[in-house]
């Protein structure tokens, strides 16, 4: 029975998942090993190494005197099927009076969906040893020692989990059945142990890894540079009206641009004497306006389109469409 890793499961890049079994490519020791290094001293409990390795641990001290007997790394291993199971590791678990507590460490602070998803992954192993406890889910940032609940859940919804597993290992399945596949930029290739030799690496990437430094002094750079050039081009376009400038099916220069401004109180009187919802009445100044107003034309007349010149960079398409004009709705 093959075992996929949650790790390998999370990965949204298709030449990472595609990549994982055979770690061929890696970075610099002194550059892949640093969240490996954190884990392993937070499971031997060397509060030394992770303060040298610059992170805070206070919080997870502390829990450790409350529940001594807090697994971690938490090696597990469920079946899926016949053919195949998942597992995982999990950085941190312990019982309390609330139930069972799963925690993840993390370097610096992230919360993106699929750390819940990861999390729930882990919450089928809490359940399959105290099916009848409620499962609370933590991550722990040790950049700031800083403990987030994520949720907790009282019943778990092992269907959807189970689901979202199953589709994981089947998407994994279709990748490594073909060639090597292109990479897909996202927000792991900062860290990605394979982004040595992809073609496909944002540009900058490496230039972080190898000096994070210099790289932060060219943005700066390039910020007021920024900032420079774009007093220029407005004086540039103020100069002449109606100037723009052209390029790349890009137009630079000042734009119309149509502001609403709502009757706030007519319009609050307007959806009361309707019956409307709370909602709709609370969100009158906001983007809401104008779903409501696909609902009920009588609102339109209760806004009106201010033009305004802005400065900015759009599309040729763009620039078409504002031409047309358009209304409230």
């Amino acid at each position: 029975m093959r075992r996929y890793h949650q790790s390998q499961l999370k990965l949204s890049c298709p030449r990472a998942v595609y990549l994982y079994g055979t770690q061929t490519e890696t970075l610099p020791p002194d550059k892949t090993e640093l969240g490996t290094k954190l884990h392993q001293a937070f499971a031997d409990k060397d509060w030394a190494k992770i303060e040298e390795l610059g992170f805070k641990s206070e919080a997870i001290q502390a829990l450790y005197k409350e529940h001594p007997d807090m697994e971690a790394e938490k090696y597990f291993e469920l079946p899926m099927g016949e053919e195949y199971g998942v597992a995982g590791t999990i950085d941190l678990m312990w019982t309390d009076d609330n139930g069972v507590n799963i925690c993840d460490i993390k370097s610096a602070y992230q919360y993106r969906d699929e750390l819940r998803k990861q999390l729930e992954v882990y919450s089928l192993h809490a359940f399959s040893l105290s099916p009848q406890l409620p499962i609370s889910l933590w991550i722990y940032y040790a950049q700031h020692d800083w403990m987030s609940r994520i949720a907790t859940l009282d019943t778990l919804d092992k269907d959807r989990i189970y689901a979202w597993v199953i589709k994981a290992i089947e998407r994994v399945q279709r990748i490594e059945a073909g060639e090597l596949p292109k990479g897909e930029p996202c927000a792991h290739c900062t860290w990605c142990q394979y982004a040595l030799n992809c073609p496909d690496v944002p540009v900058g990437v490496m230039d972080i890894r190898t000096d994070p430094v210099g790289f932060a002094n060219n943005y700066l750079l390039l910020k007021e540079k920024t900032k420079h050039f774009q007093k220029i081009l407005k004086t540039y376009c103020q100069s002449i009206p109606g100037q723009v400038i052209e390029t790349n099916d890009r137009i630079v220069g000042y734009h119309s641009s149509q502001r609403l401004v709502i009757d706030e109180q007519g319009a609050l009187d307007y959806l009361t004497s309707k019956g409307r919802s709370v909602y709709d009445i609370l969100m009158v100044s906001v983007v809401k306006f104008k779903e409501v107003c696909k609902e009920d034309d009588g609102l339109t007349a209760f806004a009106e389109g201010e033009v305004e010149m802005r400065f900015g960079v759009k599309n040729k398409r763009e620039d078409e469409e504002d031409e047309k004009g358009g209304d409230v709705k």
